[in-house]
């Protein structure tokens, strides 16, 4: 389960997903789906019903561009988002622009890199990509080394490790 979600992590557009979800209402500040792992935004508008097709969605666009061309954007509330930001990478929400309807239900289709499902039995099928099989093997071998107490087994992990790490670049 580890190496697949440090693959997932490493190669998230590899892995990412569309799904339709409805956005919090009355709030430009909505938050990523629940597991994600890499955030790719809101792509495009579904309606009221969440299944009528409409305007694509720009961005990330700058919160400060919004904030400097835009001043009321925060405040502003509609049924069609224009665009998105990201407030941070390192935060699990972003804005919209507008903010959300209070009274209309909003959705959108977004795209983003879910955590992995967790394997839980030994015959279980690898959710990854038959490109990533030297790198699973060399995870594994990091990890097996790092057990190691003999001498050089924590040079053959690091090694390991940093060969994984290459076959991500």
């Amino acid at each position: 389960n580890e190496v697949i979600r440090a693959i997932y992590s490493a190669k998230a557009e590899q892995y990412r997903t569309r799904e339709t979800r409805q956005l919090a209402a009355g709030v430009a500040a909505q938050s990523v789906p629940t597991g994600c792992i890499a955030y790719f935004g809101p792509k495009q508008n579904m309606g009221s019903d969440g299944t009528t097709r409409g305007a694509t969605i720009r961005g990330p666009v700058d919160v400060n561009d919004l904030d400097a061309f835009t001043p009321n954007w925060r405040t502003t509330t509609g049924t069609t988002i224009k665009e998105w930001a990201q407030v941070s990478p390192f935060e699990p929400t972003f804005l919209v622009n507008p903010a959300v309807s209070a009274t209309i239900a909003v959705y959108v289709e977004e795209e983003y890199t879910p955590e992995p499902t967790a394997l839980t039995s030994s015959s279980d099928t690898l959710p990854l990509s038959a490109d990533h099989e030297a790198a699973v093997v060399e995870w594994i071998l990091g990890r097996a080394y790092g057990e190691e107490t003999e001498e050089g087994s924590a040079l053959r992990s690091e090694a390991s490790f940093k060969k994984f790490w290459e076959f991500m670049a």
